[in-house]
This record gives C-alpha cells, structure tokens and sequence, in this order.
C-alpha cells in the first residue's frame, strides 16, 4: 500500500468531547436527619451515586448533610426516594452554587 502521509508520520493527540466540555453540571445540597456513623453517610453515598443523573456525591453523617453533583435534573422526590431507601429523613433540598 502506498503511503500517502509524505513521509510524514501523523501522531495522535487526545481529544475532548465537545458535549464534556459544555456540559454545565448542578449541585444539589440535602439537609438529612438519621446519619449517625461513617457506615451511614458511606450507604447514602453509594446509593446517591447510582442514579444515572448523578455525577458524583458526598455524604456527611456530623453534618448531617449530603451534596450531589448532576449531570442531568433530578427531582427533589427522585433524591427524597433515594434518601428514604438508606434509611434516612429528607429535610431539605436546595440548589448549591
């Protein structure tokens, strides 16, 4: 087969989707009564993160707070559903920087 590059040997660079780029990602911080150990904000955690809208979570058992980070909406009775199945009391859902 010729070579049809001129000699020239072509080198491959990583590429960005431009759908990554633009995405615009929302947070969601959750006031949650019911945490009282490691164990508890770790299930919550896990749990929070298997839902296809969420990007990635963080669970606070001494706080008593949990932050999702959204990748597409999700309502707050998606996140009350998901709290209650850990076990846990919903408080409060708010919009995060």
């Amino acid at each position: 087969m010729p070579d049809d590059t001129g000699g020239r040997q072509h080198r491959r660079f990583p590429t960005t989707n431009k759908n990554q780029e633009d995405r615009i990602l929302m947070k969601k911080m959750m006031k949650v009564e019911g945490m009282h150990c490691a164990g508890c904000s770790g299930r919550l955690k896990r749990l929070l993160e298997a839902l296809p809208a969420v990007e990635s979570a963080a669970a606070d058992h001494a706080a008593g707070t949990a932050e999702v980070t959204l990748k597409s909406d999700l309502s707050a009775d998606a996140l009350k559903a998901t709290v209650e199945k850990a076990g846990f009391t919903l408080v409060s859902v708010e919009s995060a920087g």
